[in-house]
């Protein structure tokens, strides 16, 4: 309570937080109107009059601070509202999209090579000027085509289609991440449906992204390559396009994940190293001032380098802070840092708060400033390495505690040796950062430049192999761990009443611990009773793939292809976070083949059969007693015939090319239900009622 008196900024930015999230959450569900702004307005114009108004003997009672609270809930609620796309009747979400225009495209950020493609985002406005919005394209490779750098401008001829989320239950909702960035359409486009148009023009982003890539070559002309260059390019500036998924769930296993996003641990390194070169300054007069001018002039510069990411302007903003407070010889509350730099962000764009980076970038900061220094006092060495091990051991350690529960809600996993990866991980990470700014420099002279990039290689070599080998070692991951939004809500009140009764010695606080501990309890015992009597079988929407869960209790049968079952990056990214969801421990996965194919079976009451193209002596045989018909794939030929005999529901696969399904969608007759899963999302079906 001390502290929320102490600094008044901390008093609203919790509620302001939750408006803005509120607000992201009412886009997402509901179309919104002018007339709704208009009156959320009102009511926050409302709330914060009567602020101004209430006579000053009650200000700072509790009247007061729920007035205070409710106007900057309001006030988050409105801005996330303000900038909302449904406001503007020109936007493409308001605009019928059938039928190809001709566009106008200017390039934002920077490009991304795919294996068969370049993805790009941008903003297009129709050629009459009557349509504009954001998109995602992606530009089939061609040997000529250009390098394309933020501001260009292209010249394209195509339909937009809607972003639209898969429907897979627990999926990551890649819908939903594209419109929290103001993108709701996208389009693929061959080399000869757009051309270049023209060069942009100067800018500070263009300047930044072109200077990128320069660096980026040199770490090439230093020798990097593959996982090596991949690393480096994501340490030292942010860049990381090449990262394969591969290496990132290998660092992500050893609870190292941050040290390939440029961070606070980034920015503080550059920041004591600008300090320690500057440091003549403060012989001059004034000198403490030119010295802060230069950082903070440094630390900007190296935000726009490495994209503008969350964290790297968040940590800009606090160390520039911390500049200014030093040169001022004024020091500076971390805590009204944070929450004005929060502020800021969410200011300048409110949908910033949905993104997992930001969430995780505070959380973590946040946890290291509350934990570490208690953390710290509990043990004391005289050996200067045993303490600065202790030291990174509890800053690790510190910022596990703030971030798990998002890393529990996001990742499903925790890693268990995250503390001991971490004594390695870390200061090899200074090593990297500080090689690279190096080989920044020795550019100019090759030899020296191949000299820094060997001991970059060397030491990104260990780095990688130590995070392999902590991958290997047995119950180094936890993984499978499912939570929703409210145990993790629950989680941090226990993390903040028990820190608070720790650190603050309020013995009071264990009442709320306990209370906490009781909910988390009742929820996940709720949650065990609902999945072992839980049966459903579900039907997924895997490109090119038909995959079918049947679930009971907590026993899993996966029927699916081999090339889909021992892919294990799809099996994760669309079915495992529902298994974990629905609490499965027994899995039996099944090949759906031929031996599988056209054969009935029974599930919950009904009888089911999965059809698909028939070997030449056979022929697929259905039967009047059929309830539910999945459709792998069938010939052209096949389909008039088979639309006459099917029964009351048909299943539609997302294994069936977009032709077949239109053809199979003409042909059924009208009492027959159709569930297009590649259209419609999952298909979930229970068992029939005795």
């Amino acid at each position: 309570m001390r502290l929320l008196l102490a600094f008044p900024v901390l008093r609203v930015i919790l509620p302001f937080v939750i408006g803005v999230i509120a607000g992201a959450f009412l886009l997402d569900a509901q179309p919104l109107e002018p007339v709704h702004l208009t009156v959320l307005s009102v009511v926050t114009l409302l709330l914060v009059s009567v602020l101004f108004l209430i006579p000053k003997e009650l200000v700072g009672r509790p009247i007061y601070a729920v007035f205070a609270q409710f106007a900057a809930f309001f006030t988050g609620l409105v801005l996330v509202c303000s900038v909302s796309d449904q406001l503007y009747p020109d936007h493409l979400v308001h605009v019928d999209l059938t039928g190809e225009r001709t566009w106008v495209f200017t390039v934002d950020g920077e490009t991304q090579e795919k294996p068969r493609s370049l993805s790009v985002r941008g903003d297009v406005v129709d050629a009459d000027g009557s349509a504009y919005g954001r998109v995602l394209l992606y530009l089939a490779k061609d040997s000529l085509m250009p390098t394309l750098l933020h501001g260009d401008r292209l010249l394209l001829r195509c339909s937009f289609t809607e972003v639209s989320p898969s429907g897979n239950p627990n999926e990551f909702n890649y819908a939903r991440f594209l419109r929290f960035h103001h993108i709701h359409h996208q389009a693929y486009l061959p080399s000869g449906d757009w051309m270049f148009l023209e060069n942009g023009t100067w800018s500070p982003k263009r300047f930044f992204i072109n200077l990128r890539q320069q660096m980026l070559d040199v770490l090439r002309r230093a020798g990097l390559s593959d996982d090596k260059f991949a690393v480096a390019a994501a340490l030292v500036l942010g860049y990381k396009a090449d990262l394969e998924q591969t290496l990132v769930q290998a660092y992500a296993g050893a609870g190292a994940t941050h040290v390939l996003a440029v961070s606070g641990l980034h920015v503080g390194i550059i920041y004591l190293i600008i300090n320690r070169l500057l440091s003549f300054l403060s012989r001059l007069r004034h000198g403490d001032r030119i010295r802060a001018a230069i950082t903070v002039g440094i630390l900007i510069c190296y935000a726009f380098l490495t994209g503008l990411s969350p964290s790297v302007t968040r940590a800009v903003t606090m160390f520039s802070f911390v500049a200014v407070a030093k040169s001022l010889n004024r020091r500076g509350s971390i805590y009204n840092t944070l929450a004005c730099s929060a502020i800021g962000l969410i200011i300048f764009d409110p949908l910033i708060v949905m993104q997992v980076g930001f969430q995780l970038s505070y959380a973590a900061v946040l946890g290291i400033v509350i934990f570490q220094p208690w953390l710290l006092k509990q043990a004391t060495f005289q050996n200067k390495w045993a303490d600065r091990v202790w030291e990174i051991t509890c800053v690790s350690v510190a910022a596990q505690i703030s971030t798990f529960p998002l890393g529990l809600l996001y990742f499903h996993q925790f890693p268990n040796l995250f503390f001991v990866s971490n004594l390695f991980v870390i200061p090899g990470a200074t090593i990297v950062l500080q090689l690279g700014l190096v080989a920044m420099v020795a550019q100019v002279w090759d030899p020296m430049l191949a000299f820094v990039g060997m001991l970059l290689k060397g030491v990104i070599w260990a780095m990688n192999g130590l995070v392999g080998i902590f991958n290997t070692l047995p119950y180094a991951v936890t993984s499978g761990i499912d939570i929703s939004i409210a145990e993790t809500v629950l989680i941090y009140v226990l993390i903040g009443t028990t820190g608070w009764m720790l650190i603050g010695r309020q013995v009071r606080m264990l009442f709320p611990s306990m209370l906490a501990v009781v909910l988390l309890f009742v929820t996940q015992t709720w949650e065990r009773v609902e999945h072992d009597h839980q049966r459903e079988l579900t039907v997924y929407n895997i490109r090119k793939h038909t995959a079918i869960a049947m679930m009971d209790g907590t026993q899993l049968s996966f029927l699916a292809s081999d090339d889909l079952i021992e892919n294990e990056q799809s099996m994760l990214f669309h079915v495992r976070h529902h298994w974990w969801a629905r609490g499965m421990k027994d899995e039996q996965h099944f090949p759906l083949n031929d031996s599988t194919f056209n054969r009935p079976f029974v599930w919950g009451g009904h009888r089911i059969a999965v059809i698909s193209v028939p070997p030449e002596e056979q022929r697929i045989e259905l039967s009047d007693s059929l309830d539910i018909v999945i459709v792998h794939g069938v010939r052209w030929q096949d389909i008039p015939e088979l639309a006459d005999r099917m029964p009351g529901t048909v299943v539609l696969s997302s294994a069936l090319g977009g032709r077949t399904r239109d053809r199979i969608l003409e042909s059924l007759p009208s009492n027959v239900r159709v569930w297009d899963v590649a259209d419609d999302g999952a298909f979930s079906l229970r068992p029939k009622k005795e």
